[in-house]
């Protein structure tokens, strides 16, 4: 059964996004520039 709660493991990544989605996290945590930071995220 599939909910919406984020995967929080690798193990329980479907889409193999996990990768993906540590280095966005990672980017927006600590950002190295003291300006604004925008992100878009396009898909299907």
């Amino acid at each position: 059964m599939y909910t919406d709660k984020p995967a929080s493991i690798k193990s329980e990544d479907c889409f193999q996004r996990y990768e993906f989605s540590k280095r966005i996290a990672s980017i927006v945590a600590k950002p190295s520039i003291d300006k604004s930071l925008i992100i878009g995220l396009y898909g299907r």
